[in-house]
């Protein structure tokens, strides 16, 4: 299945483009996301839960909540730790996120993911 068509893209810190530095922990890989949550760019979540993660009392198919931090990126509880939300969406949909790269939003909204 092709992956869907999303509103950033990453980039290296130094580009003219990136719109803030990451200092959180590393985005769990591809594989370990899709065996948890799953895309869904129909709900404002934009993630869902497949298989509930260890002592989660999530229930698959629920929505997984976020809240927007100070410096205005969405933010998740996935896998027991917090992440961007648009570091979990592009490493479940694209891939591993390689060291020293990071999201950019396009479109310069740290919110459309």
């Amino acid at each position: 299945r092709e992956p869907p068509n999303l509103t950033f893209s990453i980039t290296h810190p130094l580009s003219p483009l990136h719109g803030g530095i990451h200092h959180g922990p590393p985005t769990p890989s591809h594989n370990t996301l899709y065996d948890h949550y799953t895309f869904d760019p129909t709900i404002p979540q934009l993630l869902r839960v497949k298989t509930p993660y260890g002592q989660s009392k999530r229930a698959t198919g629920e929505p997984v909540s976020f809240y927007v931090h100070q410096n205005g990126y969405a933010s998740v509880s996935v896998l027991g730790k917090r992440y961007r939300r648009s570091r979990v969406i592009y490493s479940l949909c694209k891939g591993h996120i390689p060291e020293g790269m990071f999201v950019d939003h396009i479109d310069g909204n740290r919110l459309n993911d």
